[in-house]
């Protein structure tokens, strides 16, 4: 996991409005097993005249606590919750939501050990419950990438144990981790070889790192979006957890999947560009909404 690039030299993890984020705050929590996670609270941009002031905290507090939807934002394996394209994304989401975003352990501010799948799965469980011990409202996730499998897998193990989600976006997602290896440009090259299976894929989940989303999602009960781009250069299209298998094993849930072409060029990480997204989040979400009701 490449937690450790792509922040830049000068981050200012403690002042989310530095990066034309008004309305935003820094905090931290403490999870169960003593991490500290580095948390941004991205309020809902209200069409008033006093949007852009700084508030105090007694208003962030009081926003967690009212009926105005949150959606969480679970990041992918590099850098941090302020990278440029996650920030252009929070300001797109902040029209609809209140918006909480975070790192893992080990990334950025986050207390500094060394991630697994296990420890990540727990911190993405510790935020959820922790919204939604506050929140009046409906809540969202998002994930991007490596993202998309922590959220289905925490999922899968709160079934049946806490109120799900109204709804999930996952963005660029992918079947699992030996899949995605299997179908990386530089392993390619090896996997004809009889002992590639050995070397690559068998050590991954001797250590537990199997990010088996393909397994997870099938037993989420909440409404799916998947959002894929044709030209994604690091997770392909083919990986996109949409296929037959998957719509049949979630028995008529519901599961949406939305395509943008090559032309595009929105790639891994710049689906946020698309002229759609707000069209397509406010559809999914009165979906989502209806289903609930």
């Amino acid at each position: 996991m490449e937690n450790q690039v792509n922040v830049p030299p000068k981050a200012n993890l403690a002042n989310p409005q530095k990066y034309n984020l008004p309305l935003s705050r820094n905090i931290y929590l403490k999870t169960d097993d003593d991490v500290t996670l580095g948390v941004w609270q991205i309020l809902k941009i209200e069409e008033n005249p006093n949007h852009g002031k700084q508030s105090n905290d007694s208003i962030f507090k009081n926003a967690l606590l009212d009926s105005t939807d949150t959606i969480i934002y679970f990041h992918g394996n590099t850098g941090s919750r302020l990278l440029d394209h996650r920030i252009e994304l929070y300001k797109i989401l902040r029209k609809r939501f209140h918006v909480i975003t975070f790192d893992y352990r080990g990334f950025a501010d986050s207390t500094n050990e060394q991630p697994s799948e296990t420890k990540l799965v727990k911190d993405c469980e510790f935020v959820y419950k922790w919204v939604a011990n506050k929140t009046q409202g409906s809540i969202f996730l998002w994930g991007h990438s490596l993202g998309t499998s922590l959220v289905t897998h925490f999922l899968f193990n709160l079934k049946k144990k806490i109120t799900e989600p109204a709804g999930v976006f996952l963005e660029a997602p992918f079947t699992n981790m030996a899949d995605e290896i299997i179908e990386n440009p530089i392993a390619k090259i090896f996997t004809f070889l009889p002992w590639f299976d050995y070397v690559a894929i068998q050590p991954m989940k001797k250590n537990g790192l199997t990010l088996e989303s393909d397994k997870y999602i099938c037993e989420v009960d909440a409404p799916i979006i998947i959002l894929h781009a044709q030209d994604d250069n690091v997770i392909p299209i083919k990986l996109a957890l949409c296929d037959r298998k998957e719509m049949q094993a979630r028995n008529g849930r519901p599961i949406i999947f939305y395509e943008f072409q090559s032309k595009c060029g929105y790639q891994h990480k710049y689906i946020y560009r698309a002229p759609e997204i707000g069209d397509i989040i406010s559809d999914f979400v009165s979906l989502a909404k209806k289903r609930k009701q």
